[in-house]
């Protein structure tokens, strides 16, 4: 009851014009919630949709102040301290181990998405994806939701949660990535979110603290206040 309550909520604010992820999640959870408790992105995905647990900027520059480039930890008094894969598995629910992925290997992409810049902002993203028909060389929908939507909603999570590119647009980079989620296969998700948070540490701490920086920077606060990440986890996803 529940959940069909929040799908009937965001299909109304969509009606109303107003756009964004979060919605578009809570319409397509019903839909997709098997699918993607399969592929173990679930945890992930509900953890990004409560949106409860807010970014603690002033915590994470006094982090970064401790923060090792050639270690990658924060070396502290009692030791080095850094998020690790274990961490991600425990807190996000993504896996450490998995199906080797590289968009190099792949094939052309499946589906043909618009990545012009007019709609590459959230708003027009959603927008022209919610709701979006199979086309006739769609590989099978599920549960109605079609693979060009679902692809597209993944690429957006991806750029919104995953790697949080400095033009905070949708970057074609992770159609790859999106697709062979879709399709089932199991990608180590951990080791690819970890790579990008190193990678925007490293350019936050190098850059006379740009926090514009190219990374999940906020999602160290999950790292900082773990305990109380797991109680919303608990009551948000179980």
């Amino acid at each position: 009851m529940g959940n069909r309550l929040g799908e009937l909520q965001a299909i109304q604010r969509l009606a109303d014009g107003k756009f964004d992820w979060y919605h578009w999640f809570k319409i397509l959870e019903p839909k997709l919630k098997d699918h993607w408790k399969k592929i173990r992105i679930y945890d992930m995905l509900r953890l990004c949709a409560g949106s409860s647990f807010p970014c603690d900027r002033s915590l994470v520059i006094v982090a970064l102040c401790f923060w090792s480039l050639s270690t990658n930890c924060m070396r502290l008094r009692f030791g080095m301290m850094t998020p690790n894969l274990l961490d991600l598995a425990t807190i996000a629910g993504l896996l450490p181990h998995g199906d080797d992925f590289s968009a190099a290997n792949l094939s052309e992409a499946k589906v043909g998405l618009d990545f012009h810049k007019s709609n590459k902002t959230s708003g027009s993203w959603v927008k022209t994806y919610i709701g979006h028909g199979c086309e006739p060389t769609d590989p099978p929908s599920i549960n109605g939701v079609s693979y060009t939507e679902h692809v597209a909603f993944l690429v957006m999570w991806l750029c919104k949660f995953l790697a949080c590119p400095k033009s905070d647009g949708i970057t074609k980079e992770f159609q790859a990535l999106a697709e062979v989620r879709v399709d089932g296969h199991q990608v180590a998700m951990g080791p690819i979110f970890l790579a990008y948070l190193y990678r925007g540490l490293y350019e936050v701490t190098t850059k006379l603290m740009d926090y514009h920086a190219s990374s999940p920077i906020c999602t160290t606060t999950f790292y900082y206040f773990r305990d109380e990440v797991k109680i919303v986890e608990h009551k948000t996803i179980a």
